[in-house]
């Protein structure tokens, strides 16, 4: 009982994988003829440079691909689906160079308070990073050494008297 069950199972493993290899090649043949095939929507329309006695006989050297290149109309960036994209909030890069920048000038400012603590100088620390989260308010590293400056610097509380 045990051999026939395993050889069911072999038979249905290497039929299995056969048959997922076949679709898989069929896929991959569709995406190549969809990517590769003639006579695309964006192409129909456009002018194409006339062709040359060198180019009937299927080859074409350097120069007559760069004037077919170059004679294709090409759309400005911002009329590409691209463009609301990269014009977004997640995407602008002035959004982003700022607050690389101002990252940058915190991390410098963490660390020159991160050298005055070590100095034992915990006020002029506690200014640094005050200044460093001026530059960007939710540096963690200037939180923390902040929030422990700020615990060393508190006087401790004073008991007070038993009645």
């Amino acid at each position: 009982m045990d051999e026939r069950l395993l050889a069911a199972w072999r038979f249905f493993e290497t039929h299995t994988r056969a048959v997922a290899f076949s679709i898989g090649l069929v896929l991959l043949g569709i995406v190549f003829g969809l990517y590769f095939g003639e006579g695309s929507s964006e192409t129909a329309g456009a002018a194409t440079p006339p062709v040359s006695s060198s180019t009937a006989g299927g080859s074409r050297d350097g120069a007559e691909k760069v004037a077919s290149a170059m004679a294709s109309p090409v759309k400005p960036f911002e009329e590409t689906d691209l463009a609301p994209l990269i014009h977004s909030s997640m995407f602008n890069v002035k959004d982003i160079r700022t607050a690389i920048q101002q990252e940058a000038e915190a991390n410098a400012v963490y660390e020159e308070a991160a050298r005055l603590f070590d100095a034992g100088k915990y006020k002029d620390a506690l200014e640094a990073c005050e200044k460093a989260l001026a530059h960007r308010p939710m540096h963690f590293r200037s939180r923390e050494l902040k929030t422990k400056i700020e615990g060393m610097l508190k006087p401790a509380p004073t008991p007070t008297p038993a009645p």
